[in-house]
């Protein structure tokens, strides 16, 4: 029965370079992994993944029982020794650690199985409801480094498992530190759980498969959200977010989660969003190279890179220079463009970075170099690597906003000469 259940979902996907297994040793990864070995034709190619966290004085031992258990079935074994964070949350470091290395092994085409359970999913629930994450369960698949992960075993109870490894002969490992009550999902395990779903049942039989049904509507209504939000690009009108505050916070956090950003305090983003609201800026820090600010009435989700700045760099036409703001070329134009301006040979292309005194033709009339970008509607934190085109020591034209040629009269050679703009490409 168990292995006609594993093989309805596993083979309903499309065949994989390599199978991945997340093996702990634990009954859960040793029948998932007995199971498929079953289930899939010989030719499959099968690769156990452990990540020793080296926290107990046994994991050398459960490694080398999982070591055992892929050498009996003829699979292939990769372990490794994960460096966990030293401070925090011990489960949340071993867990990213665990994650990490499971990326770092997967290629294009794998797909790595994760068994975790329909209890593991009941314990994952009342742990996201007590932290007021709301009633979102574990995802039964998606991707993950450069392939993508797949939880076959949701629908099955540990009970199961157990019954079907007896049932094999498979040995596996029973970590002691799942019964230490100070880890939050050891505490829902031991204390809540046993105590308050029989109590539940007696009145509700079915009370954990309706959990399981209202947490399966949450996580569908999540990914439509996520796909609704999805095609929105790093630059967005505020006036195209919710209107009501709740949403608009659910639709903030969810267009970072789809960044790759799940850590935000509430508090953090709610302050931001205020700011958003009622300042001219308001600014956001994700980790140490993004940012989420806003500006002129949009959000920008900003996405620092280490390039070179303009610094400069002779140009002619027809030719493309990159630098930190993107790539520049300079292309022949109509002479009515706004950053028009007549080629008479090579420019040099610049930013304001590494300039130390800028001078303005005449031409600009009183614009500042900073009403220029306001113009532009170019946002304050991009103005220091935005590219400037200069000639004999002037500005000649600022790419996309305006052109000192422009400022002149233009008549006497606007058939004759040949007029050329820089098209700036992020």
């Amino acid at each position: 029965m168990f292995e006609t259940q594993l093989a309805q979902v596993v083979l309903a996907q499309p065949a994989p370079k390599r199978y991945l297994v997340a093996l702990s040793g634990g009954v859960d990864s040793i029948a998932l992994l007995h199971g498929l070995v079953r289930i899939l034709p010989a030719q499959a190619n099968v690769v156990a993944l452990h990540g020793n966290h080296q926290i107990s004085s046994e994991s050398s031992t459960w490694a080398a029982h999982c070591a055992a258990q892929c050498q009996s079935l003829a699979v292939d074994f990769v372990c490794e020794e994960l460096v966990l964070a030293p401070q925090g949350n011990l489960e949340a470091a071993a867990r990213e650690a665990r994650y990490a290395f499971f990326a770092r092994h997967m290629q294009a085409r794998d797909l790595l199985l994760l068994g975790h359970h329909a209890q593991d999913q009941l314990e994952t629930l009342f742990l996201r409801l007590f932290q007021g994450r709301g009633l979102i369960s574990m995802r039964q698949q998606g991707a993950l480094g450069e392939g993508q992960f797949l939880r076959p075993l949701l629908n099955c109870s540990r009970s199961e498992l157990v019954a079907y490894a007896q049932s094999i002969d498979a040995s596996w490992i029973e970590d002691p530190s799942n019964a230490d009550i100070r880890f939050d999902r050891n505490f829902l395990r031991h204390q809540i759980i046993p105590k308050f779903i029989p109590m539940l049942q007696k009145r509700w039989p079915g009370v954990t498969q309706a959990i399981l049904r209202v947490a399966a509507n949450a996580q569908a209504q999540n990914t439509l959200l996520q796909n609704l939000i999805e095609p929105f690009a790093d630059e967005v009108p505020l006036n195209q977010l919710p209107s009501d505050r709740a949403s608009r916070l659910l639709w903030l956090r969810t267009y970072l989660a789809l960044r790759g950003h799940h850590e935000i305090s509430d508090r953090g983003l709610s302050e931001w969003l205020r700011q958003a609201e009622c300042a001219e800026q308001s600014e956001l820090v994700l980790g140490e190279v993004n940012f989420l600010r806003s500006w002129r009435g949009s959000l920008y989700y900003v996405k620092r890179q280490q390039q070179t700045a303009f610094s400069g760099t002779l140009l002619a036409l027809g030719e493309r220079v990159s630098g930190g703001f993107g790539s520049l070329e300079l292309a022949p134009c109509d002479s009515a463009l706004s950053d028009a301006f007549v080629y008479s040979g090579p420019v040099e292309i610049v930013c304001r970075n590494n300039l130390e005194n800028l001078s303005l033709s005449r031409s600009f009339g009183s614009a500042s170099l900073k009403m220029l970008f306001q113009q532009g509607n170019i946002p304050p934190w991009c103005r220091e690597e935005y590219p400037l085109i200069m000639q004999s020591g002037e500005l000649l034209a600022v790419p996309g906003i305006a052109s000192r040629d422009k400022g002149q009269d233009t008549s006497a050679h606007a058939h004759s000469s040949v007029w050329c703009r820089g098209i700036l490409r992020n």
